[in-house]
This record gives structure tokens, C-alpha cells and sequence, in this order.
């Protein structure tokens, strides 16, 4: 399964009173992560009804052959959880319904780590002109922007696809496919670039200082990315090693000598670990 197809599993349409409103990101069994805003004025929340459709049930669907437009693909009811309610002006919401998650449904993984300007990424998002199938986009992180509002820290993008129906979109990195940050306004620029949107991107550090509570649920998939991350970063070091006998040498001359005794891993991954330990 690629990284794109894995993403997917996780992607939810968010609907108001049984029309498209935005999109949404499953966060847990349960759990769905969304902007606030997309759910509509907070005072008119109790005479609502709000439901979710999976991306991922979708597809399946499409590949048995049955039709995947909006009208004939089944919703599962969800209501807002109170237990969940960001600080201040963050646009963030979370909803929640009962039962297990449902099969071609996964939870998706969370990032810790901050975005970078260049970096490659993608959405899901559902334009009416993708009606209910979801449409992907590529794009880059532009720059970090401080939020006028909240003080925090946001990212832009551009991107002629993005549209006001990507609010609330898991921002997934293209590289690992882990989510770090979910999309919370999209704006049209002006005349002069007229086919080209902005949009502000939390960051999921951000997300979890706004939503404390959630970081509980967050944290066995951002342990294992930071778990992932670290190994691939430790190989890497390793591989350079490898390579540069010099180098080699002299940490060599840094690290104790029973680094290189006993079994394990190879010596350059035994010197890698050693540094690790000692933040060096």
C-alpha cells in the first residue's frame, strides 16, 4: 500500500444537516479531528445534525463497482464531543460516534515536528467538482505566519485545487505520509492570480497545545513516527559513516571502546546510538 492510499483511510467528509461542509481526519477510534468552522455558528450547533463519510469506505465502494456520489453513500451520525474544546480562537473541533471503526478505515499517524518551508506535501479535499470521491493535491509549504488571532504559529500554501471544501484537511507529508498539520482557512487571492489559493495550515504541535486533551490520543502515533523518524535519520548517519572513513576514524577516538565490542548492529550503527545517548 502506498503512502497516498494509506492516507486516504483516513480522510472523512464532514457534513451539515446532510450537505458537504468540509473535510475531516480520523484522530482515534471514535474520533474525528475538524475545524470548527465547518460545523457551522457555534450557537446553532444543538439543532444541527452532523455526520461523517469515509474516504476509504468510498473507495471501496468504487472498486465493487457501485457508484460513489454523495446520494448513495451511507453516513455514520456523529455529535460534537465536549470533552474536546480548543483554546481560544483555534478553529478546531472534534466529533465522535459510536462503534468500532469501520473496515478499509484507518487511523492516521501524527507528526510532531514542524513543517519546513519547500516541503512536499498533500490533501484530500471534496470540491463539487470531485463530487464525494475526494480530490488530492500536491503542493509545497510556502512560509510560517503568525495567526493575527491566536498568536500561534501557522503555515501557508497555494494550490489551484484547494478550495474553502478542504477546511479542516489532515496535511499530510508526501515523504512518510504521517499528518502534520490540518488545513483551517482557505482564501482566493486577488485578480491577479485568480485561480490560486492560500491556505493556513496548524501545525499538529500547535494542535496539541490548543487541544491538550487530545495529545492522549495522539501519542502512541506520534511515538511511533518519532520512533520511525529517529531510526531512518540513525541509518542514515550510519550510511554517511560508512562512506567517510575519516569520519569514522575519528569518532573512533570519541566514543568508548565497547561500542565496538559484542554483537549487535553494525559498528557504524553502534557509534550512532553511542552519540544519540549523549546528544552529541
Amino acid at each position: 500500500m502506498t503512502v497516498i492510499e494509506k492516507a486516504k483511510r483516513s480522510v472523512v467528509c464532514v457534513c451539515v444537516d446532510g450537505v458537504d461542509k468540509g473535510t475531516g481526519v480520523v484522530v482515534a477510534e471514535g474520533k474525528v479531528l475538524t475545524c470548527s468552522h465547518v460545523l457551522g455558528d457555534k450557537e446553532n450547533w444543538p439543532s444541527r445534525k452532523f455526520s461523517i463519510k469515509f474516504l476509504g469506505a468510498m473507495i471501496k465502494q468504487a472498486e465493487d463497482g457501485n457508484s460513489g456520489c454523495a446520494e448513495r453513500c451511507e453516513a455514520t451520525e456523529v455529535e460534537i464531543d465536549g470533552d474536546f474544546v480548543a483554546d481560544g480562537d483555534h478553529d478546531l473541533a472534534v466529533l465522535k460516534w459510536t462503534g468500532a471503526l469501520p473496515k478499509d478505515v484507518e487511523v492516521s499517524c501524527f507528526s510532531m515536528s514542524y513543517p519546513r518551508a519547500l516541503m512536499q506535501v498533500f490533501a484530500f479535499g471534496f470540491p463539487e467538482s470531485a463530487k464525494y470521491w475526494g480530490q488530492a493535491d500536491f503542493f509545497s509549504m510556502v512560509e510560517q505566519t503568525i495567526h493575527k488571532k491566536t498568536n500561534a504559529v501557522h503555515w501557508t500554501i497555494r494550490s489551484s485545487v484547494v478550495s474553502n471544501s478542504f477546511s479542516g484537511a489532515p496535511i499530510f507529508s508526501q515523504e512518510y505520509g504521517t499528518v502534520i498539520g490540518i488545513a483551517v482557512e482557505i482564501k482566493r487571492m486577488d485578480q491577479t492570480y485568480r485561480n490560486i489559493s492560500t491556505g493556513y495550515v496548524i501545525p499538529v504541535p500547535t494542535i496539541v497545545k490548543a487541544l491538550p486533551q487530545l495529545k492522549r490520543l495522539l501519542e502512541p502515533s506520534i511515538n511511533a513516527e518519532h520512533q520511525r523518524v529517529i531510526s531512518k535519520l540513525k541509518a542514515d548517519m550510519a550510511a554517511e559513516l560508512r562512506s567517510n572513513a575519516t569520519a569514522i576514524q575519528k569518532l573512533r577516538d570519541l566514543v568508548p571502546q565497547d561500542v565496538f565490542v559484542g554483537p549487535g548492529s553494525s559498528e557504524e550503527m553502534r557509534i550512532v546510538d553511542c552519540l544519540v545517548e549523549a546528544k552529541m
